[in-house]
């Protein structure tokens, strides 16, 4: 299992998986027809935790990343104002 694809292509899985799944009108939901679809629920929300951690980890990692070049920003222009106000002290 792996977290790749994009929604449109997890819906079109899920939907497929929904499609196998159906009961028509009058149809037996018996034991062996929750034994094989519990596998695929099982199965879907795996991948699902999957997805989700791994878009968490790109959206946390990314602003992980910004704030940090944010805090080099800072710091830059704090440095070059402190050099600022040393060289009109004439330090």
């Amino acid at each position: 299992m792996t977290a790749s694809g994009n929604p449109a292509d997890w819906a079109n899985e899920s939907h497929a998986a929904g499609q196998t799944a159906w009961i028509d009108n009058g149809g037996v939901l018996d034991d062996a027809y929750y034994n094989t679809q519990i596998q695929v629920v099982d199965k879907r929300l795996a991948l699902a935790g999957l997805r989700l951690a791994a878009l968490l980890e790109d959206v946390f990692s990314g602003q992980a990343q910004s704030d940090s070049n944010a805090d080099r920003v800072v710091d830059a222009k704090a440095e070059a104002s402190a050099g600022r106000v040393k060289q009109a002290q004439g330090n």
